[in-house]
């Protein structure tokens, strides 16, 4: 069974970032930059259908975030239990956090299905300069195509958790075919975004 089958018809997702308590007291405690294993558990209409757990180091996580290298891997549930194989991994490579002007730069995450067996199906990288007052990310069949599929625009101001931002995700052609609403804290409560930084997603098509 094609365990994509269910999204093909569903018109929202909800991506939820699970809270780690440990990383709530050391915000308490004024250290900010503490980041630990991301988990996030993807929720359609019919219920928790995934989860993404983000595979990176330690040290990078609390040293390097948000530029360090990270790997999601995603799998889907048994009834109340995970598979034992990831069928999606998002791979991000550590970038320099300068500018988005040089390659070295430029943030960019590759999407690839590992099951029957490993396909790239998706490349995502922000064009020159990242859209400058207005984020943008460029999305590709695979890395080094020259066709743009589509294009990831965000809003001009969000500051950091407090506040709900939507991004737009356009085909070539200019038109929106979905929307990614990022849940501020009017939605997800003042406790959490103060404490944490889980966030919240809902992406209706």
């Amino acid at each position: 069974m094609d365990p994509f089958s269910e999204f093909a018809t569903t018109k929202s997702i909800v991506i939820d970032q699970k809270s780690d308590p440990l990383e709530s007291c050391c915000k308490m405690c004024g250290c900010c930059c503490v980041d630990m294993t991301n988990i996030y558990n993807i929720v359609l209409p019919q219920g928790v259908r995934m989860q993404a757990k983000e595979h990176s180091g330690k040290f990078s996580r609390c040293c390097c975030n948000p530029n360090h290298e990270l790997q999601l891997g995603l799998k889907t549930f048994d009834g109340n239990h995970l598979g034992e194989k990831e069928i999606l991994q998002i791979f991000k490579p550590f970038k320099c956090c300068c500018p988005a002007v040089c390659p070295c730069c430029r943030k960019e995450i590759t999407v690839s299905k590992t099951m029957p067996e490993h396909e790239v199906i998706g490349f995502v990288q922000q064009p020159w300069c990242a859209g400058i007052f207005t984020p943008k990310l460029a999305i590709f069949e695979k890395e080094g195509a020259t066709e743009q599929l589509g294009e990831i625009v965000g809003p001009c101001c969000c500051i950091a958790g407090c506040c709900s931002s939507d991004f737009e995700v356009n085909d070539n052609k200019g038109q929106k075919i979905a929307t990614i609403k990022r849940q501020g804290a009017s939605k997800n409560g003042i406790k959490r975004a103060l404490l944490t930084d889980a966030d919240k997603y809902n992406i209706d098509f």
